[in-house]
């Protein structure tokens, strides 16, 4: 199983999940420009799909263990992949690619279906090329990811982070927004999702060009050729169990039922009219755009039960 992150964060989601996915083998990375990964300049090479694809090839590929070929009934070829905001556009985009390695998709409060026109004017300026320098452009997205604390909540771990650095013993810093402060892990719980993007605005110098690229360039906005592509790959394997990968014919889709990004009642028809009535299960959690990171326990139950659930109908004589 390979996990697909969101756009500014480093892997988070399976740090309380390893209960859940006993039994599997677990792939992560952190994509190009974010966490410990370097990135090619995105002055010369666009962060866009056909980049993250080869990273996740790349990825997959520097195992000892085959991750690769057909993920046919009854064999262990191929992967499922959990792709989470900016990561499960972009495994939609890869099951639309590379169907046959693909035992099932997830993607869990997923872009490519956004649409631009719900960007304000501010961001769409930040995000263009050519209007502004982009030096400044930089400097601007900088001070638009760098967290705004408000006030600070007693220490309750003894691990030292960048953010209790700062803070000595009075704690970890908090935003207030339910997102920003999501704690990562249980076991850190001075590590929030504000504390990872502040770390690597200090420390990555390619996280905001690659992250301005990817804004640019990846797989968020108004993808509906590529889920409709997906879709018919989804619609020939219900009608033809034997064709290798995407076992079932559907994907899982989870969603957070708070979420003002991905919203639960925007997504659903443009699901039935890319993927098709039958292509897709729902899932809603109780939680915002944060669902996979505050939810990552119950985010890893509903997807093995959603691969069990696939590799049952798969079986020879099961209903379509």
């Amino acid at each position: 199983m390979a996990l697909s992150e969101s756009l500014s964060l480093v892997q988070c989601l399976a740090r309380e999940s390893y209960s859940s996915l006993k039994g599997y083998r677990v792939m992560l990375f952190d994509y190009f420009g974010r966490g410990w990964s370097d990135t090619p300049n995105p002055d010369e090479v666009n962060h866009d799909e056909r980049l993250y694809a080869s990273q996740i090839m790349v990825a997959v590929a520097s195992s000892e263990v085959s991750w690769m070929g057909n993920a046919g009934r009854g064999d262990n070829g191929g992967f499922h992949v959990i792709g989470y905001s900016f990561g499960g556009g972009l495994a939609i985009n890869f099951a639309s690619w590379f169907p046959h390695l693909i035992r099932s998709v997830t993607a869990v409060a997923p872009g490519g279906l956004v649409s631009r026109s719900s960007n304000s004017w501010r961001t769409r300026l930040l995000y263009s090329r050519g209007i502004f320098p982009e030096r400044l452009l930089r400097h601007l997205v900088r001070r638009r990811f760098e967290p705004v604390y408000t006030t600070a909540e007693a220490s309750v771990g003894d691990g030292v982070s960048v953010e209790q650095a700062d803070l000595g013993p009075m704690g970890r810093k908090i935003t207030g927004d339910p997102f920003n402060d999501a704690i990562i892990s249980d076991r850190r719980p001075d590590v929030t999702v504000a504390s990872v993007i502040s770390w690597q605005l200090r420390h990555h110098e390619g996280f905001v060009p690659a992250l301005m690229s990817a804004m640019r360039y990846g797989p968020i906005y108004e993808r509906h050729e590529e889920w409709r592509k997906l879709g018919s790959l989804l619609l020939e394997r219900r009608k033809t169990p034997s064709l290798p990968g995407l076992l079932g014919g559907k994907i899982l889709i989870v969603l957070g039922s708070t979420d003002s990004i991905v919203k639960a009642e925007g997504i659903l028809p443009e699901l039935k009219d890319t993927l098709g009535s039958h292509g897709f299960e729902v899932e809603v959690l109780s939680a915002g755009h944060e669902v996979a990171i505050v939810k990552g326990a119950e985010v890893a139950d509903v997807a093995s039960s959603f691969w069990t659930s696939c590799l049952q109908q798969d079986r020879p004589g099961a209903s379509s």
